[in-house]
């Protein structure tokens, strides 16, 4: 692993890397709590299971879109600010989960809140929604991604 230079300018996050985090981030989290439901809900054991998977993921890829784009907003504002300051891969690693659980878990909330009514936060949900804006940062923001 190389260190850059201490002249070397520091990585900038490009416009075509905040629309991947917006736009693709909030669906890779819907994939994410898809696969997190299959297991939690045990849907391989539905009698029609192909019908079941299909309903579930169709759902929860919408659902992802829209719960995810506040999450996906406010992680691409604070990886600008993160991605010049984190060097190496490791630490950009460790940066991108901390930065996609902390904004999943915490900015669910006010969608849950807009289409459910009054909903107090719920560990069960926040910890999968943690996951799940973790694994959207990190699959949207260091693929490709420079120094």
């Amino acid at each position: 692993m190389s260190t850059p230079p201490p002249h070397a300018a520091p990585a900038k996050l490009s416009w075509g890397r905040a629309l991947a985090i917006i736009l693709l981030g909030p669906l890779v989290g819907g994939v994410v709590m898809f696969v997190w439901i299959f297991f939690a809900e045990r849907l391989w054991t539905d009698p029609d299971v192909a019908k079941t998977v299909v309903a579930a993921l169709v759902l929860y890829l919408a659902f992802g879109a829209m719960a995810g784009l506040l999450p996906a907003l406010a992680s691409a504002a604070l990886w600008t600010q993160v991605v010049g300051l984190v060097r190496g891969f490791w630490p950009r690693l460790l940066a991108a989960i901390a930065v996609g659980g902390v904004t999943g878990a915490a900015l669910i909330w006010p969608f849950i809140a807009l289409v459910f009514g009054p909903y107090g936060p719920d560990p069960w949900f926040a910890g999968p929604a943690a996951l799940a804006g973790a694994v959207a940062l990190v699959a949207t923001a260091l693929p490709g991604a420079k120094e």
